[in-house]
């Protein structure tokens, strides 16, 4: 039986953000084009997380 408290319900995913605030490390963009790779820092602190991110994908392509 579903009770209805007249409350709007969020998904999951969404109730978590607003109770369970989470400080994201790194965010990302990676384009990728024929021959070539683009990744842009949007949203961090770590300079360093983001070198290293880079160059673990450089060494991984080099190996393809």
């Amino acid at each position: 039986m579903e009770e209805n408290d007249n409350q709007e319900t969020k998904p999951q995913s969404e109730a978590s953000k607003v109770e369970n605030p989470v400080e994201v490390a790194l965010i990302f963009d990676i384009d990728v084009r024929e021959g070539d790779m683009e990744v842009r820092w949007l949203q961090g602190k770590d300079n360093i997380l983001f070198e290293s991110f880079c160059g673990m994908l450089k060494r991984s392509m080099k190996q393809k």
